[in-house]
């Protein structure tokens, strides 16, 4: 195994190409943030079908409440707690009346 000092320049050079990489790769999922942002249904199927492999029409988009239902039943019991509890979180985050700047 290669010991690296942390006060060597190849230590130095390691954590600046790891930092590049994080940073291409947010500025990617910006973009495609932004590009569902402005493009709405259409972007996101366009991502769909070029990550995931699969071709959606727009309304196969809407999951249904059985659907989700059906999805919980299928879940480890204390993630789908932790899931319904993260749920609630963001509907009241969301739900909160928000203060007008000044």
């Amino acid at each position: 195994m290669k010991v690296i000092s942390t006060t060597s320049q190849e230590w130095q050079r390691l954590c600046a190409r790891q930092l590049v990489r994080k940073r291409r790769l947010e500025e990617r999922v910006h973009k495609i943030v932004d590009d569902v942002h402005q493009g709405g249904d259409e972007a996101l199927l366009r991502y769909t079908r070029r990550f995931d492999g699969v071709k959606l029409a727009p309304k196969q988009l809407r999951v249904t409440e059985a659907e989700i239902s059906g999805a919980f039943q299928h879940l480890d019991p204390k993630f789908a707690l932790q899931l319904k509890s993260a749920i609630q979180n963001v509907q009241a985050f969301y739900g909160r009346p928000r203060l007008k700047p000044v």
